[in-house]
């Protein structure tokens, strides 16, 4: 399917009608990482490709995990489980990725209301932010983020490693400053 798509062909001829007051239908490519950046923006529901998980994490993005592919649903579960800036999906991987509407409206509400769980990722994601700020501040211009045994690796700068956090025995990521190898 192209990203710019006739949403007459693609949409059936009543949808734009019913969900006007409730969405939003991009008409071409969305410009991710403006929308990303913006700040009205809450929260991203991702498949969790990594360019689009790098770039939420660049702009500080708490995350909605929906993952379609092999790769992805690792990388989700990182999201939730190792790194905490992600609220939990039930994907129904052997029913093709499905997920029930209520199963997406009750993640993306968890995300975005003031109970704990969302509480935790914001700030998790806070201290996720005032890191990137020392990594760009260090002189960092191409960021990547990896998981590297206990470390996770945030950037290489030169030839120095800015660290990110490390994880203990019991998967618990414990934020440091940069560092270099």
């Amino acid at each position: 399917m192209p990203s710019d798509g006739n949403l007459a062909e693609l949409l059936s001829t009543d949808f734009l009608a019913r969900t006007k007051d409730r969405g939003l239908v991009w008409p071409t490519k969305a410009p991710q990482k403006e929308i990303l950046a913006h700040a009205a923006v809450g929260g991203f529901v991702t498949q969790c490709g990594w360019n689009s998980v790098l770039e939420s994490l660049w702009h500080c993005m708490p995350m909605v995990p929906w993952p379609l592919a092999v790769e992805q649903h690792y990388i989700a579960f990182t999201l939730v489980a190792d790194m905490g800036i992600a609220v939990a999906l039930n994907v129904e991987r052997k029913r093709k990725n499905f997920v029930e509407a209520t199963e997406l409206e009750r993640a993306v509400k968890a995300l975005m209301c003031d109970d704990e769980t969302a509480r935790k990722v914001r700030d998790k994601v806070m201290e996720m932010k005032l890191h990137r700020l020392d990594v760009v501040r260090s002189g960092c211009t191409a960021p990547s983020i990896v998981k590297q045994e206990d470390l996770v690796v945030v950037a290489n700068v030169g030839a120095s490693r800015v660290v990110l956090g490390t994880t203990s025995d019991d998967d618990a990521i414990t934020l440091s400053r940069s560092s270099s190898t």
